[in-house]
């Protein structure tokens, strides 16, 4: 990916973080939306740094730990575009704008080089695979930061009369209700791929293991809404331990227990 481009994205992304504290700080709604057109802004050079990555290696820019983060990032910013048309929020765009700045900071510290898919990536199920698991990681990554909100918030609110409380929950419920069926295709194409790669759908790899956990993590914060009636705090705490499950299936697998998807 142009490094300037990424660098400009970062730089978009901090001035809109930025922004946001200022509008914070003296409630002004004019800063607000300028701090979101600089947000969009960012997306929108994020997006034509993807495009260009992929122009520039001949293939989908999906390959490695940095190429994933900058697509997580973009997720994030994705996912969280969509929910602000349909709930018409507006709370979570500081966090959601320093939530995709940290992720692209993050990834400047890994191999930028561009190298050939190995064997093992080259399917056709590579670009469905990885665009439909990010997509669920970004959406938890909402779950994750709303429930944070809440737990912070309700230290000094009533969380059975606060309307703030009562959206944080329900943005954090209505983003597990959408990364979830994400989450599940991206298990169920990895397996297709894993059969068509190496002969068997399923062979207990670490990174499968623990995206079944966190499927099942994710399937009983569901199963407690909908049966139990757990909401609020309990949903809130569940959602944070499936979030923590996401990012060692992502990121701490690689690191402390390698095996076939070692490479990202």
């Amino acid at each position: 990916m142009s490094t300037g481009l990424l660098n400009g994205t970062m730089g978009f992304y901090l001035a809109s973080s930025i922004l946001y504290g200022i509008h914070w700080a003296f409630k002004k709604d004019f800063i607000q939306k300028i701090a979101f057109s600089i947000l969009s802004l960012g997306f929108a050079i994020e997006t034509l740094s993807i495009i260009e990555r992929w122009r520039e290696a001949q293939r989908p820019p999906f390959s490695n730990i940095y190429e994933s983060l900058v697509f997580f990032s973009w997720a994030v910013v994705f996912v969280y575009l969509i929910f602000k048309a349909i709930f018409k929020i507006d709370f979570l765009d500081f966090f959601v704008s320093i939530s995709a700045l940290l992720i692209l900071n993050y990834s400047s510290f890994f191999d930028k080089s561009v190298e050939p898919l190995i064997p093992a990536l080259r399917s056709n199920w590579l670009i469905f695979h990885v665009v439909v698991s990010f997509l669920g990681y970004a959406a938890f990554t909402l779950s994750f930061i709303t429930s944070l909100l809440y737990f912070f918030k309700a230290k000094s609110k009533n969380p059975k009369r606060d309307p703030i409380l009562l959206s944080l929950d329900e943005i954090s419920y209505q983003s597990v209700v959408f990364g979830f069926p994400f989450l599940s295709l991206g298990i169920l194409s990895g397996a297709i791929w894993a059969e068509q790669a190496w002969g068997s759908y399923w062979a207990w790899d670490p990174k499968e293991t623990w995206s079944l956990i966190t499927w099942f993590i994710y399937a009983a914060y569901l199963h407690l809404r909908f049966v139990m009636g757990w909401r609020e705090a309990r949903a809130a705490f569940i959602s944070i331990i499936g979030f923590l499950s996401v990012i060692f299936t992502y990121l701490g697998v690689t690191y402390f227990l390698p095996g076939l998807h070692s490479y990202a």
